[in-house]
This record gives C-alpha cells, structure tokens and sequence, in this order.
C-alpha cells in the first residue's frame, strides 16, 4: 500500500491531482487528433510535428506518476508511431488508444471517489 493510501487526506490531495492531470491529458489527446486532422494525411511536420511529441512524450513521463501505466504505454505507442514516422492513419490510431487510457482512467478514479 502507497503511503497517500493509508492517510485519507492524501488520498484525496491525490485523487484533485489524478483528476487535473487527466483533465489536461484529455485536452493533449483532442490537440494531437486536431494535429493530425490538420496534417492532411500525412506526418504532421515542423512546429505541429514538434507539439505532437511534447504531448506524448509529457503523457508518457508522467502517467505512471499518477499510477496511470495504460496512459504511459499508450503515449509511449504515439511517440514511437511519431518518430517512426508512421502514417496519419497509425498515429490517428494511437492517439485514439491513448484517448480511451484517458477515459478509462478518468473512469477509474471517479468510481474510487465514489466509494470513498
């Protein structure tokens, strides 16, 4: 058990952060997705190639931070796809994954709030 479990004041501390940061990693998914759209079908390049990867890379750092490793593995894939330089299709793919992490995730941490 984490310690911010056995103390109900921290898990709730926790609980506001979890929520904040899959707040933003939900408008970092919608970003990546316009990114793309905007791309035209292909590897979104320059600045929007640049912004791509600072979301998936940030998500991926810090979602096993949060105790969230479905964001981290899911960012992970976009990142790789990016650099790779897959096709928009793949990477509309991944970013699409990472958005259903982020929700289940969300998910998660309000049926935890309820049974608190």
């Amino acid at each position: 058990m984490r310690a911010y479990e056995k103390d109900p004041e921290l898990r709730v501390e926790f609980a506001r952060l979890q929520r904040g940061f899959l707040e933003s990693a939900a408008s970092g998914v919608d970003e990546v997705l316009k990114i793309i759209d905007e791309a035209g079908g292909a590897t979104p390049a320059g600045e929007a190639g640049k912004r791509l990867r600072t979301i998936a890379h940030g998500l991926r750092g810090a979602g096993g931070s949060y105790g969230f490793d479905a964001v981290t593995s899911t960012a992970g894939e976009l990142e790789e796809a990016f650099l790779a330089g897959k096709p928009a299709t793949e990477l509309r793919d991944a970013a699409k994954g990472l958005g259903a992490a982020v929700s289940a995730a969300r998910n998660a941490v309000a049926d935890r709030a309820l049974s608190d």
